[in-house]
């Protein structure tokens, strides 16, 4: 048997182990909670968004400020934060948006923040903290706001015991169940639906809000878990006259407080929710605050939500406010760079061009010589011609004297030996018919070698 049958034969027995080995492992699912993933804790109503694009809208999220270009294309938008907005201009800019027709729909800030409340101030609606059945203020029982507000699961339980017993017993308290861990296996042995429904059941009933809307069948109920009320005069003093630009035309709350109010303005309607959080991720599932948001925000096929007031880089403001000033600067930048850059290579292509023939360039170069007084330089080349084809030409010419060799290129050119030696000997200072006598007794020379 071969070594191939061999290998064959093991490769087969390998998958079979394999395949056994495989269908015997049993297999079960088990779910892991991570918490929040990393968008919806930067969007704490991200359920919102994702509730208001399955219904078919076009859903635009910004943690910055708004540009009034921007606010244009939006029916309504959702601020949750009436602190967001820093500054009049600003105000005045969603005023003028809300009474060209449309909707925004802002948070109370927190009472106790130290900012100006631009939006709430203009409609003279003031934001405060409730009190209890036993009269004691809330606001130092914040603690079941912030852990709402920090996404915990947690925060609608402890919100609930805020009503029934002091801060102090229910801190306590949860303090003890972490612990003990009775908190955390409570809450893992029921499913999404029975914790919601825990927490309904929970909920006193003083704490409700009964909210009535033309076209919407029945009551919808709503829980505030803040102990943050609102306030305008309108609702508590009838005879209060009101401002001509609005018009409180609603308001709802339970019994510590007014928690929702309508203001009418030009076109558009103003609501002011005593906290924004009934919309957040960690409460849009309970009662009817999800009805609630489809009620007010689903208006127009575009919905616009400023969850955050991160200020704008100092570029990206010079950029949308003084765009001419960017363009000049880099400019300069630019040709600043191009004037202390070193440059290489050459500057431009050098095209040379034949302009005069070689005799030119010859007859040139000899009257530059003859106009500097250097007649030495041009009767040196022939001097040197006749020197070379005489020692080429006569065979006893290279080892005779000077005096012989003289005498040998007279007889030969048939000249006097005087003149010869000063045609050969001539140098500068001649005069020009001197210089061209000497010039052909040197070519007569040169030419009888």
């Amino acid at each position: 048997m071969s070594n191939r049958i061999y290998y064959a034969i093991i490769v087969v027995a390998a998958a079979v182990a394999i395949t056994l080995f495989a269908l015997s492992i049993e297999r079960y699912e088990e779910e892991k909670n991570y918490g929040w993933s990393q968008l919806a804790l930067q969007n704490p109503y991200l359920a919102a968004v994702r509730l208001a694009e399955k219904a078919g809208m076009v859903v635009d999220t910004f943690d910055s400020y708004l540009t009034p270009k921007e606010m244009e294309s939006f029916g309504t938008l959702f601020i949750p934060d009436s602190g967001h907005l820093i500054s009049s201009r600003r105000a005045d800019e969603l005023v003028d948006w809300v009474d060209a027709g449309g909707h925004l729909i802002v948070g109370a800030q927190n009472p106790s923040a130290s900012n100006v409340d631009w939006v709430l101030n203009y409609f003279g609606i003031s934001a405060s903290y409730g009190e209890s059945d036993d009269g004691t203020s809330f606001e130092s029982e914040k603690i079941g706001s912030e852990s709402a507000a920090s996404g915990d699961d947690s925060g609608p339980d402890s919100q609930v015991e805020a009503d029934e017993r002091p801060f102090s017993e229910r801190l306590e308290k949860h303090n003890q169940q972490i612990r003990s861990g009775d908190r955390e296996s409570r809450t893992k042995s029921l499913s999404v639906r029975e914790r919601i429904l825990e927490f309904e059941r929970n909920v006193p009933q003083n704490r409700m809000t009964s909210l009535e809307f033309t076209g919407v069948d029945g009551e919808l109920r709503v829980y505030f878990p803040s102990q943050v009320v609102v306030d305008h005069p309108a609702i508590s003093d009838p005879s209060f006259s009101e401002v001509a630009e609005y018009e409180v035309i609603y308001a709802g709350g339970d019994q510590f407080g007014t928690r929702f109010i309508q203001v009418d303005i030009g076109a558009g309607l103003v609501t002011v929710l005593a906290n924004p959080s009934i919309f957040g991720s960690n409460y849009i599932g309970y009662f009817d605050n999800a009805f609630l948001w489809e009620t007010l925000a689903f208006n127009g096929e575009r919905l616009g939500i400023l969850h955050g007031s991160k200020m704008p880089s100092l570029g990206q403001l010079m950029w949308t406010f003084m765009p001419e000033t960017v363009v000049s600067f880099l400019v300069l930048l630019m040709l600043w760079l191009w004037r202390q850059l070193p440059r290489f290579g050459a500057t431009h292509r050098l095209h040379y061009q034949t302009r005069r023939s070689i005799l030119e360039h010859i007859t040139a170069a000899a009257q530059y010589r003859w106009r500097g007084g250097w007649q030495t330089e041009l009767l040196e080349p022939l001097q040197l011609e006749i020197q070379k084809r005489a020692e080429r030409q006569i065979p006893t010419y290279s080892r005779a004297e000077p005096n012989e060799k003289l005498r040998i290129l007279a007889a030969a050119a048939s000249i006097s030996p005087e003149s010869l030696a000063a045609a050969l000997q001539a140098g500068n200072g001649l005069s020009e018919e001197k210089f061209l006598q000497t010039v052909k007794v040197l070519q007569r020379i040169k030419d009888s070698i």
